[in-house]
This record gives structure tokens, sequence and C-alpha cells, in this order.
């Protein structure tokens, strides 16, 4: 099957079809520049594409969906050092026509957000003091901190998505539309433990903030939807695994919203992929209902995916995005190790299709690129069709 473009060559493994090899991508997180060798350089992410294509791998394009609070909300930042506290305290409040909401984090050595509280950050989940959503009080007034994009930015939108269609259909590449949370929004406004307790206590509370980020992002799920430009569309649920949600609680709280995403999706002709990187195999019953397409991040190693199991259970119907893990396999392990975790995966996820291979969950300044060349090697050696890994 010689000449298939990236994009043919993605698509053909997601509805489970053998194309010419397994296809294979990267997430680059935070990587500098001269991290990567000279013929991968890049500023930006078509640029980055043109690089890794060039190359012979696989790479895709993201749009992502604008949003702003209501016009009438007000922030107000400060920062203060308590008595006996190691670290200062950065506080923001919104104010809403309902009443403010406040967030205080501790500005830690590896704050990475300057003077600044933002709504939105996985750092704000390990070192808040305080989120803006703890109460029922609070939840008349989110609404107003998620707006849909203004006019000027839904134009900008658009055009940013002809854009985007053009290059990905010049490099014949996959792209991908970046839109709905769910329950990663939830804990960033409420907190972990805020959010998973209230599910148990407070029921109502927790189902009223997931409604709330729902009806947030639905209508900017239909805007994507209507440019007609992604292959594909992403909803990130770092944190609706089972690490904190049991499969009770996952439908009781996440099923019926994700389904109506689901749906959504696939009457608009496009894929859904679903980001969940803990134990996948626990919720496996659920992934095989909601219809999904692609499951990402399935990570044997520190997210103690069976891959076996996986791949009898659902491999047929999800097409299983990952199957080697980067931080330690590849990040620390010898070249044996990370050509044998590669030929691993190949052989117990790639047979029939419905497999990409994927460095779980990125490659971060701990992942030596030298170590990334050793999974290169090996899947250049085992992850051609028809043979994989004989």
């Amino acid at each position: 099957m010689p000449g298939l473009s990236s994009r043919e060559r993605l698509l053909r493994a997601i509805v489970h079809a053998e194309p010419d090899r397994v296809p294979f991508v990267f997430n680059l997180f935070q990587l500098p520049h001269d991290a990567l060798p000279p013929h991968l350089r890049h500023r930006g992410q078509v640029e980055r594409a043109e690089r890794f294509l060039a190359a012979g791998l696989d790479d895709t394009l993201g749009l992502g969906v604008p949003w702003e609070s209501h016009p009438k909300v007000r922030t107000r930042v400060w920062k203060d050092q308590p008595t006996g506290s190691r670290y200062p305290l950065l506080h923001k409040v919104y104010e809403t026509p309902k009443g403010p909401l406040q967030q205080t984090a501790r500005q830690t050595e590896d704050w990475p957000h300057g003077e600044d509280v933002p709504l939105f950050s996985d750092h704000n989940v390990s070192r808040a003091t305080r989120f803006p959503v703890e109460t029922e009080d609070d939840l008349e007034r989110l609404p107003y901190l998620l707006g849909f994009p203004s006019d000027d930015e839904v134009r900008g939108f658009r055009e940013e998505a002809r854009e985007l269609k053009r290059a990905a259909d010049r490099l014949g590449v996959v792209l991908e539309g970046h839109c709905t949370t769910g329950a990663d929004s939830a804990i960033w406004l409420c907190g972990v433990e805020n959010l998973i307790v209230a599910c148990h206590e407070r029921p109502a509370f927790a189902h009223e903030v997931l409604r709330i980020i729902r009806e947030w992002e639905m209508p900017r799920l239909e805007l994507l939807l209507e440019t007609g430009v992604c292959d594909v569309i992403v909803r990130r649920g770092w944190y609706e695994s089972p690490a904190f949600f049991s499969p009770a609680a996952y439908r009781e709280f996440l099923f019926d919203s994700i389904k109506a995403e689901v749906d959504l999706v696939h009457q608009a002709g496009a894929k859904y992929q679903y980001i969940q990187t803990v134990r996948p195999q626990d919720l496996v019953g659920e992934f095989r209902k909601l219809g999904i397409d692609l499951l990402w991040g399935v990570d044997p190693v520190q997210g103690q995916a069976d891959l076996a199991r996986l791949k009898r259970e659902c491999g047929d119907r999800i097409c299983l995005c990952g199957g080697v893990n980067s931080y330690v396999t590849v990040g620390q392990g010898s070249r044996a190790e990370v050509r044998a975790a590669v030929r691993r995966a190949i052989e117990l996820l790639a047979s029939g299709g419905g497999f990409v291979l994927f460095l779980v969950d990125s490659v971060d300044p701990s992942v030596p690129w030298s170590h990334v060349e050793w999974a290169i090697e090996a899947w250049r050696e085992w992850g051609t069709y028809p043979s994989l890994a004989a």
C-alpha cells in the first residue's frame, strides 16, 4: 500500500484497517528548540509537521476553540506573604454581577504563571488553598466566567480553521479539534478533593458544576463542528479516570454528557478521541457503550494499562493510541528496554489495525531525544504491515 499520506494512514488505523505501517505520532511538551536534532527543529505546529513528515514520521495539526468571560467580569490579583509560610500566596478575585469568586494558590519555585493565577491550570490543583467554586453560592456566579467567544473571536477562529485546513490538506495530515474538558474543568474549578467528595456527599452540587461546564462547552463544540475542517475531535479526560471516578460514578456524572458529544461528532462525520491514561480497562465497558473511536494514552507502566486485555475487549471497535510509556520506559530505560517495549506494543496491539504508536503522554525535557531515537529505530524495524514484529 505505497504512497499513503499520514492522514490516510491514521484514518485507516482508526477504522481498523491495516495501513502500510503503524502510525507513529508524538506529543512534544515544553521541549526546548535545541533538544531536538537539527532536522526536526521547528517554529510552530505547521513547520513541525513538515519536519516530522520529511523524516518519515506522522503528525497532526490541532485547532482549539476560544472562549471569554462575561464583559462585566472584573478581576483583581494580589500577592502576600503569610507569616511562617514558605511560599507567598497569589490571590485572584473575579467580580461578577452575582458576586465574587476567589482563588488562591501558593507561588512555588516552579510556578509557571508569573504573578497571575489562571482559571484553568493543572498547577493550581496541588498548590491552591482556595478554589473559585466551593459552595452552592458560587454556582450562580460561575457561568459569568465561562462565556462564548465574541464576534471578533469567532471570525478569527473561522479564519484560523480555514488556514489550518489548507495546511493539513497540503501536508496530508489529520486535523484535530480540541474543545471539551468535562471533569478536568470541574477539578480545576473546584479541586480534586472538593469535587470527588461532593460526588458522594453533595451530588446535586457536583451535577450542577458539570452541567454548567457542559452548557458552556456544547455551543463551542457546535462551532468547531460547523467549520467542517476537523477529522478528529478530542476530549481531554485526564481526571475522568478510575483514579477519581468509579465505574458507577462515571456512569452517574460523566457518561451522558460524553455520549451527547460522541453522537454530535459522529453526526458531523468526524471521529471522537478520548484522552484517558489511567487503568482504562476498568472503564472499557463504558467506552464501548459510548462509541468512542480513539482511546488516547494507553500506558502500560504509569497508567497500568493492560494492553492485551484492551486489544481483546475493545481493539476491534476502538483504536488504541499509545502502547509505550515515555517518562520511565523511554526516558530512563536502556536501548534494549526501549526496543522491547516498542516491539511488545506492536505485537499486542497492531494486528488488524486499530493502533497508533505513541509515547505516553509526551516527550518533555526529561526524555533524552537519543532514547526517542531508539523507539523510532524499533518502530522502523517492526512496525510495517503485514509482517509487523514477526
